[in-house]
């Protein structure tokens, strides 16, 4: 059975592509501290390329707009602290203020943007959906606890990290519902439901 928008393989094809260029161009940007970004945006696909080939209506955009209102609220932190600074200095070099807020504002952008495609149930929308569950939820909300033990006190970003990790694991926890809905669902008697403007 076909997915409303585009073929699987044509999907799997434009993400494998859009993650390459992601990852050429984020790294050429910030460094090789983006290292963490990259490997989650790797299984972020993984994790989006082995579900089924048809999503049920998304149900998701609630919890998903408040996730990147909270990412917002964690960038700000992160920037009045000076985690462009103090993060990329464990690997040897500093970013400049005007970098950071860019690098973040693009992301931020782009993941409301795609909250569009999300909300049409276009597959390759959820790609990103899964990279920002990975990396700007779960693995964001562990990381700035730890980088606080490990530099024993406090690190940029550590006071908004267990709300990020918090609609991180909630939205997790949706996708995989919404997974399992339309496992259920994938059967002739009940044909993708196409939503229109």
């Amino acid at each position: 059975m076909k997915p409303t928008f585009g073929t699987y393989n044509t999907d799997h094809l434009v993400g494998i592509i859009f993650v390459i260029l992601v990852i050429l161009v984020q790294t050429f940007a910030m460094g090789v501290a983006i290292i963490f970004l990259n490997f989650g945006l790797l299984v972020g696909f993984l994790f989006w390329a082995i579900q089924s080939k048809r999503l049920s209506n998304p149900n998701i955009m609630a919890i998903y707009l408040i996730a990147v209102g909270v990412q917002s609220l964690h960038f700000l932190e992160e920037y009045l602290s000076g985690f462009q600074t103090e993060f990329p200095q464990l690997f040897g070099y500093t970013w400049s203020d005007h970098q950071f807020v860019i690098f973040n504002l693009l992301w931020l952008g782009t993941l409301i943007f795609n909250g569009i495609g999300v909300y049409y149930g276009i597959r390759l929308s959820y790609l990103l959906v899964y990279f920002f569950v990975i990396v700007g939820g779960i693995a964001n909300g562990v990381a700035h606890p730890l980088l606080s033990l490990m530099k024993g006190g406090y690190f940029p970003g550590l006071f908004t990290s267990p709300i990020v990790l918090l609609v991180g694991v909630v939205l997790f926890l949706k996708l995989s519902k919404n997974q399992q809905c339309s496992s259920d669902l994938s059967s002739p008697a009940n044909p993708p439901i196409k939503r229109t403007p």
